[in-house]
């Protein structure tokens, strides 16, 4: 009788164990699941995990182990791109936050044009001051391709994606004179009998004169360091601006001058020497 009594005892005392567990689990909010897959009970609370989508916040009651059991159980679409935090194999702890951050991509092509260089090259068969465009420069184009990333649909960089040189440049080439007068060694009066035959205005002759003696001695070979040329040291743009060709020519200059003095251009190309002037 006394190991019956014993025995019953163990019993009671298992049962009351078990009923005392129950009650434990139901006071502290325990639950289980049921797995179909093999039938196997969990009998631990689920793990409270919120899932923040794209900046929308969700909160989840879940038994996955890992990120992406979790996200695969609710059906949340993501790709390779995507930003997960933290990553697809991590453990998931009660109270976790997973941050699925959505990533895309837009591209963009700008076309650019590429300068062209100039390259100076001396041609002694050019007259002294004359410009000639051997090569006409050619702009260069390249074609950029930009990448745009967003994040939940926010713009966060702009990068070079990719470049491409469509055509090269082409150099622009430009021959300048170097060729300089033959002739010189004329005179004054070589020059007076040249002005008089050239205009019927006294008053034109006697500042013709004089401008010729003031500015090169009277010298069609005079060159003041390759700004200002010949007998009436004419700059090479106002020279053939008024109908010139060669500036080493003095009875071009000679006519050249007179067109100046009919437009009443004296002081304005000769200040200095025109002060000379009655």
């Amino acid at each position: 009788m006394k190991y019956i009594f014993s025995f019953l005892e163990r019993k009671s005392f298992v049962k009351i164990f078990f009923i005392c567990l129950l009650s434990l689990i139901l006071l502290t909010g325990f639950t289980y699941s049921l797995e179909e897959d093999n039938g196997s009970i969990h009998i631990f609370p689920p793990k409270r995990v919120s899932l923040i989508y794209a900046d929308e916040r969700i909160d989840l009651l879940t038994y996955e182990e890992n990120v992406k059991e979790i996200l695969n159980s609710y059906s949340i679409e993501y790709s390779e791109k995507d930003i997960i935090l933290p990553s697809l194999d991590y453990l998931i702890k009660d109270k976790g936050t997973i941050r699925v951050i959505l990533v895309e991509q837009d591209f963009y092509e700008e076309i650019i044009e590429i300068p062209f260089e100039t390259k100076r090259m001396e041609d002694s068969n050019l007259k002294l001051g004359e410009e000639v465009i051997e090569q006409k420069g050619v702009l260069g184009i390249k074609k950029t391709t930009h990448r745009e990333v967003y994040e939940n649909g926010q713009l966060v960089e702009i990068k070079i994606y990719k470049e491409e040189i469509v055509a090269e440049p082409t150099t622009q080439i430009i021959k300048f004179g170097t060729k300089t007068s033959a002739m010189g060694g004329r005179n004054c009066p070589h020059w007076d009998k040249i002005i008089d035959k050239s205009t019927e205005d006294e008053r034109e002759r006697e500042i013709l004169k004089s401008l010729i003696r003031c500015e090169s001695n009277c010298s069609d070979a005079k060159n003041n360091n390759n700004r200002y040329l010949g007998l009436l040291q004419f700059s090479p743009n106002t020279f053939y601006h008024y109908g010139g060709e060669d500036i080493w020519n003095g009875e071009q200059q000679i006519l050249a001058a007179i067109n100046i003095l009919k437009a009443g251009g004296l002081s304005h190309h000769w200040p200095a020497c025109s002060r000379n002037v009655d």
